[in-house]
């Protein structure tokens, strides 16, 4: 089981094990689950905001309870968490077989991490996030700035 699996059981899945309903949202559905999970995943109020075609104070409104959170923006985001877990047991899985070098590199901001991931569909938040996950499962990973 992963180091994170008992603190956040939510992130962590079998295979094929897909959002069924929308009792299965891995806390998304609730304002402090909603925050907790898109500031793990490394994700900004104003990405989200612009991902849910939403106002940025819409986001901030739906984490302090104030507004219901609508289900498509709960599923959108538990299907990142879903995505993000498979990114970062593919990377621990591709460096405990030697196919990738345990020396990772990450972007200082979304201009760099866009000029060397053109296709990209997160910020670069997202990819440190990503990365500091790996070093969790992996101590031996050293993270250093892409030049």
């Amino acid at each position: 089981m992963p180091v994170g699996a008992l603190t956040y059981p939510f992130l962590y899945r079998t295979a094929g094990e897909g959002l069924s309903d929308l009792d299965d949202l891995l806390g998304t559905g609730t304002a402090a689950g909603f925050r907790a999970t898109r500031e793990l995943l490394g994700l900004p109020v104003p990405w989200c905001a612009r991902l849910f075609a939403v106002a940025e104070r819409t986001v901030e409104r739906w984490e302090r309870g104030a507004f219901q959170i609508p289900d498509t923006a709960a599923r959108e985001l538990a299907e990142i968490a879903d995505e993000t877990e498979q990114v970062v047991e593919a990377m621990v899985d591709a460096i405990g077989a030697g196919e990738i070098s345990p020396r990772l590199h990450t972007y200082r901001t979304n201009d760099d991490y866009c000029r060397h991931e053109p296709d990209t569909r997160y910020p670069a938040t997202w990819h440190r996030a990503v990365c500091a996950r790996v070093m969790v499962e992996l101590p031996q990973v050293e993270l250093q700035f892409v030049e």
